[in-house]
């Protein structure tokens, strides 16, 4: 059976149910999304130990964001579980993003790193109050080119900006577009 291109997200109240979820959609599906509630929740080296039992591949949505020394300690702290795709919030800079990069490759992660442009809850009026930008669109163009050139992997962005992003140059072959629908 060919496996559907989608990664499912693991965000039920416990790690038992996410579980119960691997074992039955993993011949399904590429992968599974790990966020802040199942990773921090009991039992997560079971569900880790399901997920790449199941040959699928692991998505860690922690979105971190934070001065590049500590985001770089973060991501070796992760060399145990070597998931095969992790976000970081593009805002973090550009800094942040390229130095990510070498901190995969220094501890010899297979990781993919993803940035998260921005978060769907925001609006126009955050955009403007936050960032000093008019519009949301606006904001995530700036955001796109920071990690175009940092040569991050890809871009996790809402389904609305998809079409707005395409304009942009990809940095390799290899770089995607992901959308959360």
């Amino acid at each position: 059976m060919k496996k559907f291109k989608a990664f499912i997200a693991l965000d039920c109240k416990t790690n038992n149910e996410n579980i119960s979820i691997v074992k039955k959609l993993s011949s399904q599906v590429f992968g599974f999304k790990v966020g802040y509630r199942s990773f921090y929740s009991k039992d997560l080296d079971k569900l880790l130990t399901e997920i790449k039992k199941s040959k699928c591949f692991l998505f860690l949505d922690l979105k971190l964001h934070d001065i590049p020394n500590t985001v770089t300690g973060a991501i070796a702290s992760l060399s145990k579980i070597n998931p095969d795709y992790l976000t970081l919030h593009i805002s973090g800079g550009k800094a942040m993003l390229e130095e990510s990069l070498v901190a995969v490759k220094k501890n010899k992660l297979k990781t993919k790193i993803l940035g998260v442009t921005l978060l769907t809850s925001l609006d126009h009026k955050d955009s403007k109050l936050i960032f000093s930008e008019s519009g949301t669109d606006l904001l995530v163009n700036r955001f796109a080119k920071v990690a175009n050139d940092s040569k991050i992997y890809g871009l996790i962005c809402s389904g609305q900006d998809l079409d707005n992003l395409q304009k942009f140059k990809k940095p390799n072959k290899n770089y995607s577009w992901c959308k959360i629908v």
